[in-house]
């Protein structure tokens, strides 16, 4: 999950958290700096070689876990309501990074939620499957 968390969508929703919460114009600053610093340290051992991983957080990293939690939280206020209510979902239930989600099937067409779920993210070069 973390490797998908796009760390530029992140940033600026952390940039506007801070702007809503009327945080000092330094320690914003100094905020953004860190985290920027955090996510761009992404470095990984694998049979001997290092890597450096390009995309998302780092697994095992203590502060990963923390963004991805504010990422998802900002995302289901922002989009994942709205596409809850226009697909008719029953119910939606997530812990960490899995869903439960209940849905009557004469009512919401699954191909398009998942559809829909799946642009909210879309990457160049991925198509409709």
């Amino acid at each position: 999950m973390y490797a998908n968390i796009p760390t530029d969508e992140l940033l600026t929703f952390i940039e506007s958290a801070c702007n809503n919460n009327e945080v000092g114009k330094d320690l914003k600053r100094d905020t953004l700096k860190l985290l920027k610093v955090i996510i761009e340290q992404n470095y990984f051992q694998f049979m001997g070689k290092t890597y450096t991983q390009h995309d998302g957080l780092a697994m095992g990293v203590p502060t990963s876990s923390i963004l991805s939690e504010f990422f998802l939280q900002n995302l289901e206020n922002s989009k994942i309501y709205d596409i809850l209510l226009n697909c008719n979902i029953v119910g939606y239930f997530r812990y960490v990074d899995d869903l439960l989600i209940i849905y009557n099937e004469r009512k919401t067409d699954i191909q398009d939620l998942l559809y829909t779920q799946t642009q909210l993210h879309h990457r160049e070069g991925e198509g409709r499957q």
